[in-house]
């Protein structure tokens, strides 16, 4: 195991609080920007008898609500300069798995938001191996002095490292066993837009394969979101001209939203619905408040101008698919497939051939009875996955 693990600021009390006290000081300037907006929309009749702005009041009233938001700014902006400087909030917190654990619900749902503000929770990208955070060279080194070949674990949205571990059973651990592949983890702000993540990860792993020694390839399994950014990753080493990507073995994913994942068309739809009516149009702004990066999953978004592209020429690439069928509906394995994603999506076709992505019909499989979050310990799924970086010969699920 390395001894010199990468040094990063650590994370204190002091830091975790100040995020919370940062959040909800943005919180209730929301809910005061919503209330005066419904106020001002109410009192005008939806605008008819003021052509002004329809979300902030004028006069006394609208004197009312910027004092609100000075005092909510002046508590907070207090409370942090007092949790700054008391030495006792400065002690490190302990990285457990259910901090770990909220920290990625928290930057899935608004990562984009705790970024764009220097919010100290807002997690950035890193590589973990064995339960510690390495850089790349070290990640690279690390792999060296394994037997066999590293397998790059990219985890889905809300997610992190840990949570690849479901009843007992994790894919990497595993396959580290059966198939002597070395896992490293990657642990980001799923809440970022997908290409900004592809960016950041794309810049590692370039790092990751200049160490790599010319023998040892670099295998991948992505699970959900984390597929989307593998797949921007190899796109933006493309454009730049990086040749790591020639480099990869095989390229695994399971249940990615290639065409982009059923709940969040129905999250954006609603969106929709609620601006058409001037009253509930304010409401419209609760539902923007999801991140970036769930807001890419309604396409299957990789890049910033929404391109369709495909994997680069050479990456032998597997999409892994799965459903949970209801008696009696057959729209259901069309529609939601494994509860989230359709079995569609997930093997990369759309109805216009134009925005295929595409994988060779002997690299794509479907497993029944298997939820999203299945995929993850499904023996089935697993023993597929086996044979697949094994290189064994394996039969359509």
């Amino acid at each position: 195991m390395m001894k010199t693990m990468v040094t990063r600021q650590q994370s204190t009390l002091s830091s975790d609080l100040q995020g919370i006290n940062q959040l909800t000081a943005d919180g209730i300037t929301g809910v005061v920007d919503l209330v005066e907006s419904m106020h001002q929309r109410i009192t005008s009749l939806g605008g008819t008898l003021n052509t002004g702005d329809l979300n902030r009041t004028s006069g006394i009233t609208g004197f009312v609500y910027r004092r609100i938001r000075q005092t909510t700014h002046l508590i907070t902006g207090g409370l942090g300069l007092a949790l700054r400087a008391v030495p006792p909030w400065q002690s490190a917190v302990d990285n457990s798995p259910t901090r770990q654990q909220w920290l990625s619900i928290l930057n899935g749902v608004m990562g984009d938001h705790l970024q764009a503000t220097g919010n100290p929770l807002a997690l950035p990208m890193s590589l973990q191996y064995q339960k510690q955070t390495l850089t790349a060279q070290q990640a690279a080194l690390a792999s060296s002095s394994e037997s066999g070949h590293p397998l790059l674990l990219l985890h889905g949205l809300c997610m992190n490292d840990w949570l690849w571990r479901r009843h007992g059973h994790d894919h990497g651990q595993a396959l580290h066993q059966d198939a002597q592949l070395t896992p490293i983890y990657v642990r980001y702000n799923s809440g970022l837009a997908v290409y900004q993540n592809g960016q950041q990860l794309a810049a590692l792993l370039k790092q990751f394969h200049a160490d790599l020694p010319a023998d040892k390839q670099l295998q991948v399994l992505c699970h959900s979101m984390g597929g989307l950014v593998m797949r921007s990753a190899m796109h933006v080493a493309e454009q730049a001209g990086d040749d790591w990507p020639e480099r990869l073995g095989k390229v695994v994913f399971l249940g990615t939203p290639h065409q982009g994942a059923v709940l969040e068309k129905t999250g954006n739809l609603i969106d929709y619905l609620l601006t058409i009516n001037p009253y509930t149009a304010p409401f419209a702004k609760l539902g923007h408040v999801r991140s970036h990066g769930i807001k890419n999953l309604r396409h299957g978004t990789i890049t910033a101008d929404h391109q369709t592209i495909q994997l680069p020429p050479g990456v032998d690439g597997y999409a892994l698919a799965a459903s949970t069928p209801v008696e009696g509906h057959q729209w259901h394995q069309k529609w939601i497939g494994d509860g989230l994603v359709s079995v569609d999506s997930a093997l990369g076709g759309h109805r216009h051939p134009e925005r295929e992505v595409l994988f060779r019909a002997s690299h794509k499989y479907t497993f029944e009875q298997v939820s999203h979050m299945g995929l993850l310990s499904d023996q089935r799924v697993y023993q597929t996955l086996r044979k697949i970086f094994s290189n064994e010969p394996l039969h359509q699920c």
